[in-house]
């Protein structure tokens, strides 16, 4: 005869069904309604089979005893609005400046002077002219006055295209940095956008295999307290406990058990089985009476009931005569 125990570990499928209830309370989700009423059904069943088994125990001592994120930044190239126009360069004034009354006017910019002036109150104004640069002119073709002027007229003209091409360039770079930089802040937006979703995917995902263990975990403790439920209510172990029994206990096949009695001992609840280990032996003498069989083996010798079947196994609740 072979007597197994085993310990039932009531206290740990509670805190099992304690942890699980706070994580359906922490978690906040579109599935989070639908994971609660997965869980509820296994959670009543198994209170309900733990206080079950826990009002079958008997205590041995005779007295009673009653537990994120990091968000993910990409750190590009921020282009932001030119702070300013870049100066452009001035145009050169050509022209005459007026001096104090009474004396002749100045040249500047090495501009051609042309003279002239204004008597004073009468109205009339003198030109003189630049003679020798005339001569000049004729004999040696060297540009004359109006001819320079004209020249810095055209320049002068040019110049101000110029200016007015450099100030479009200028506004339109102005305008393109600007565009560059708002695509670059919805980019960030966007990526920063895709991260949240990623990351929210990844707490789903983890809280989905998490959910999934605490579900398979107590169906498993489930499906064990059932089995010794029924064992302890009908006395009789069925073939899934058996051969859970038979490996706890290490025999090479599957046994049939019978239920014992389920004790408690330091408030940890265990249950006892019995198993009968059979094995065959030669039969040397077999002789039928009218009141008993006589059967007698290498090592023993019994006086059996005549209505005691020979095709079945000797147990201890068979007599033995000597």
């Amino acid at each position: 005869m072979v007597y197994t125990e085993e310990e039932l570990g009531l206290d740990r499928v509670e805190k099992h069904i304690f942890v699980w209830k706070m994580d359906l309370e922490e978690s906040r989700g579109s599935g989070s309604q639908l994971e609660l009423l997965l869980a509820k059904r296994l959670m009543v069943e198994g209170a309900l089979l733990v206080k079950s088994l826990r009002s079958y125990a008997v205590k041995e001592d005779g007295r009673g005893s009653k537990q994120s994120v990091s968000m993910f930044q990409r750190g590009g190239i921020s282009l932001g609005p030119v702070s300013g126009v870049p100066a452009l360069p001035a145009a050169s004034t050509t022209g005459i400046r007026e001096t104090k009354a009474g004396k002749r006017p100045e040249r500047r910019d090495g501009a051609a002077w042309i003279g002239g002036y204004t008597e004073g109150g009468n109205g009339l104004r003198r030109t003189k002219r630049n003679v020798f640069g005339d001569i000049m002119h004729q004999l040696f073709g060297v540009a004359t006055d109006e001819q320079l002027q004209q020249q810095l007229r055209v320049d002068e003209e040019l110049r101000g295209k110029v200016t007015d091409t450099l100030t479009r360039q200028v506004m339109y770079e102005k305008e393109l940095t600007q565009a560059i930089g708002n695509i670059t802040a919805e980019e960030d937006k966007m990526e920063g956008r895709l991260q949240g979703v990623i990351e929210q995917q990844g707490r789903d995902r983890e809280r989905s295999l998490r959910m999934d263990g605490h579900r398979f975990t107590l169906m498993e403790d489930v499906d064990r307290l059932e089995d010794i439920l029924e064992a302890v209510v009908t006395g009789v172990v069925n073939t899934r406990h058996s051969a859970y029994l038979s490996s706890k206990a290490g025999l090479s096949r599957v046994a049939s058990f019978e239920y014992l009695n389920l004790t408690v001992t330091s408030g940890r609840v265990s249950a006892q089985y019995l198993t009968r280990l059979y094995r065959e032996v030669e039969v040397e003498m077999l002789a039928k009476d009218a009141l008993f069989v006589q059967l007698r083996t290498p090592g023993q010798e019994y006086y059996l009931h005549v209505s005691h079947s020979l095709e079945m196994p000797l147990t201890e609740h068979q007599v033995r005569g000597t």
